[in-house]
């Protein structure tokens, strides 16, 4: 079992085998980071908060940061497993993309054979005398990408609806940290991925809007906050929000929230608590 220097995006913090004896256990304890058992044989138990789990080959399940959890090999046929802990920026996300969350930390699919392949080489890994990181890294993004890809192959809609949220997410936060300049649905669409109609045809089914509809939302919605200044003009409130014309800017306000930039911002100044 080793420990290596923390990497932002997948850190691997813990990794190892172990071969059961009966009864064998560990917990209650908990963990700073996201630790994977996977079963290669035998049975055993796995408890967290809300359930306990009777698990066996081919199995796995995933202990979540801070949760308390117990497991516990068979009596009479005890498991052999292996482990993987992981942390950093990307390790909740490719557990989620794998169909593991707290309300459903098992995995359940059939035994896989490239998934042994790398908890079996990460672990040859550790017993050999070399700069072992990069190898040990690269086992444990495939290990962690084959999750994923069974987890598509097993919920196919349910992987669909999670990517097309995605997508949505990413194109939102360009538009929240972009609404300021002359960005195009183009240059949104490209940001992301995908085609333009494509990504439209995402925000209509999702958000029931067009695209373009929800940037000019985040556009007003900003200069509805910079209006309530008294030191900022409307041409400036204008620039701020994307809208190089002012005229243009006063029409979309006025058809958005029924008045013109100008009387809001009276209105507001007149009415502070609203």
């Amino acid at each position: 079992m080793l420990t290596y220097e923390k990497n932002v995006e997948l850190n691997i913090e813990i990794y190892g085998h172990e071969d059961c004896k009966p009864g064998h256990y560990f917990g209650p304890a908990v963990r700073e980071f996201y630790l994977f058992h996977y079963i290669h044989s035998g049975k055993g138990i796995f408890q967290d908060s809300n359930n306990t789990y009777e698990l066996g080959e081919g199995q796995g399940f995933l202990i979540f940061p801070k949760d308390l959890t117990y497991y516990r090999a068979d009596l009479k046929n005890p498991w052999s497993y292996s482990w993987i802990g992981v942390s950093g920026l990307n390790a909740a996300d490719y557990f989620r993309k794998s169909g593991l969350t707290r309300e459903n930390p098992i995995w359940t699919a059939e035994r896989d054979e490239f998934l042994e392949f790398c908890l079996k080489n990460m672990n040859i890994v550790n017993s050999m005398e070399l700069p072992a990181r990069p190898r040990i890294t690269g086992y444990s993004y495939l290990f962690l990408s084959r999750l994923i890809e069974i987890a598509e192959t097993i919920h196919p809609a349910k992987h669909m609806i999670n990517r097309q949220e995605s997508y949505l997410r990413t194109a939102i936060r360009y538009m929240e940290q972009n609404y300021h300049r002359k960005i195009t649905i183009e240059e949104i669409a490209r940001h992301v991925g995908l085609d333009r109609n494509y990504l439209g045809s995402l925000f209509k089914k999702h958000l029931n809007m067009p695209m373009r509809e929800f940037l000019t939302g985040i556009r007003i919605s900003k200069a509805c906050g910079l209006l309530k200044r008294e030191d900022i003009r409307i041409a400036d409130v204008s620039r701020s929000v994307g809208y190089e014309d002012q005229l243009q800017f006063s029409k979309v306000f006025k058809k958005q929230k029924g008045m013109c930039p100008l009387d809001y911002k009276k209105s507001i100044l007149k009415h502070p608590h609203i």
